[in-house]
């Protein structure tokens, strides 16, 4: 551009003196050289933008890679690291699992019923609407897909959520579906008519799990950023933050109803909340806090029956705590990689666990004991799995972005 007002002035000066030939020949070499320059410059900028995405998918791990090395220095000089995508993924050499005996329980025997593809990157979060007809599946390619459980047929493919989607979570009435991403928003939808309602834009880091109180419209977020927060379903509107310092939340879990809140985090601390319902913004008083993990926590899950809830932990082990005495009750061992998800049956009897090792392992509680161990040959690792509100049908994702959905005979 200095070369450019230079040529100007030069021709300005050519102009008055007459001698047009020497003002033209300069500013025709500056319109080249700035042309080359633009040209450059775009270049660079496609060039920034080219790696700015394939760094996403390191972002994650590096968070989650930062946080977790001291417990991985500390007890595992055996573990195998495997960092790929948007999680770190570990898995440790393989032991039998830890059987408590009281009785010997039925095995159940599971079937794949269908393998759904769509996705072009790792599945991050699913959840089946209540009527258990519609799964809905976010990926970290940033879309939010609708399958059809009675045909395997795809129904519909939500708006892309940037930056990818990391938890997902539908109303008990089935008309709404939050979504939470790495970019730290929340997005509303609705099911039926397919459309956006609204973006929640206050978290400062990714929402890692959601949860809705049952009857309560009140959806439940925990994030990153060290924060769990309280949002008015219908208006979006923030109601509180329950708290501000509760390390990188990677999973909460709700009671079936709505009165207990627990939260997991990166720092190996669960923490546990009442609800108070004289309070007009419901928020929850503290019930107690586990500090005696030595792992990270990556899911939660509460009994839907009975008082217990169970952690999927980083050293692949499922640990059950009883929630009315704050003790632990058992661990469940035989996964050989972090269990990324823990849900319990509608029957609250078993426990479903879906690891980093790739497989997916059924747990009766009262006998303490492993009754099936589902596994995808084609899938590294599962990223999440749901199971239906009738328990007749599980969902696993993957990294490799298909979902498996497995039927009871």
């Amino acid at each position: 551009y200095v070369f450019l007002a230079s040529s100007l002035i030069g021709l300005a000066v050519a102009v008055l003196s007459g001698q047009l030939i020497y003002g033209a020949l300069p500013v025709a070499v500056s319109l080249t050289l700035n042309l080359i320059n633009r040209q450059r410059l775009e270049q660079k900028i496609q060039h920034r933008i080219n790696l700015a995405n394939s760094q996403l998918h390191q972002q994650i791990s590096e968070e989650l890679q930062a946080f977790s090395q001291q417990q991985l220095e500390t007890g595992n000089s055996s573990v195998n690291q495997k960092l790929t995508g948007n999680l770190l993924l570990t898995k440790y050499p393989k032991t039998e699992p830890e059987v408590q005996q009281s009785y010997q329980a039925i095995p159940q025997n599971w079937s794949e019923l269908y393998t759904l593809q769509g996705h072009s990157d790792w599945i991050g979060s699913l959840a089946i609407t209540p009527d258990a007809r519609t799964l809905a599946s976010g990926g970290f390619d940033g879309t939010i897909k609708l399958w059809d459980l009675s045909t395997s047929e795809l129904i519909y493919t939500l708006s892309k959520q940037e930056q990818g989607v990391l938890s997902l979570v539908i109303s008990s009435d089935g008309k709404t579906l939050a979504s939470g991403g790495f970019d730290g928003t929340i997005k509303l939808w609705h099911l039926e008519r397919k459309e956006l309602i609204d973006i929640l834009r206050v978290h400062t880091s990714s929402v890692r799990s959601l949860a809705i109180i049952p009857d309560e419209q009140i959806l439940v977020s925990g994030s990153f950023d060290q924060t769990i927060k309280l949002w008015h379903l219908d208006t979006g509107e923030l109601l509180a933050n329950l708290i501000e310092q509760a390390g990188l939340v990677s999973a909460i879990a709700l009671s079936s109803d709505g009165q207990i809140l627990a939260s997991g985090s990166q720092d190996g601390i669960i923490r546990l909340w009442q609800l108070n319902p004289a309070d007009a913004v419901k928020k929850f008083t503290p019930l107690g806090t586990f500090t005696g993990n030595l792992s990270l926590i990556c899911s939660l899950a509460i009994n839907p029956v009975a008082q217990l809830f169970a952690a999927g932990c980083s050293d692949g082990s499922v640990k059950l705590w009883k929630l009315g005495k704050l003790e632990l009750q058992c661990t469940f061992q035989g996964h050989s990689g972090q269990v990324i998800g823990v849900a319990f049956s509608p029957d609250g009897q078993t426990l479903i666990s879906g690891s980093a090792d790739g497989t997916i392992r059924i747990w009766h509680l009262q006998a303490g004991q492993q009754l099936n161990v589902l596994t995808d040959e084609t899938a590294n690792s599962v990223t999440a799995i749901a199971i239906s509100t009738d328990g007749e049908l599980i969902a696993s994702g993957s990294t490799n972005g298909t979902i498996r959905v497995w039927q009871s005979n």
